[in-house]
């Protein structure tokens, strides 16, 4: 679990409503998750301005995750990247990064 800034658009935020509110693209269409309680929890951690609040707040979400095992890592699989001199912009992944072709671009 990550912990970071204290708006609705922080990383965090953005992490927990993509990958397990019922909203999010990856807990919606991919591992199908559903919880109303988690639901909850997500939507006021994102409002939360206070920082120790909210990084209890972040604890108990975690712990529900865990609960709820919604994901059971297995292995995490090594991938090599080649990319063409004239490929630009291009975000080589450390992890898990959904729009690392956003800004990739073909020089002429």
């Amino acid at each position: 679990m990550t912990y970071g800034s204290n708006t609705p658009a922080s990383p965090t935020s953005t992490h927990l409503f993509t990958f397990y509110h019922t909203t999010g693209f990856q807990a919606g269409l991919w591992k199908h998750l559903s919880d109303r309680q988690l639901d909850d929890m997500i939507q006021r951690q994102s409002v939360t301005l206070d920082e120790e609040q909210r990084k209890t707040m972040l604890k108990e979400i975690q712990r529900r995750v865990i609960d709820l095992a919604v994901a059971i890592p297995v292995y995490s699989p090594n991938a090599e990247y080649a990319v063409a001199p004239r490929v630009r912009g291009y975000k080589h992944p450390s992890g898990f990064e959904p729009n690392r072709f956003q800004y990739a671009w073909f020089k002429a």
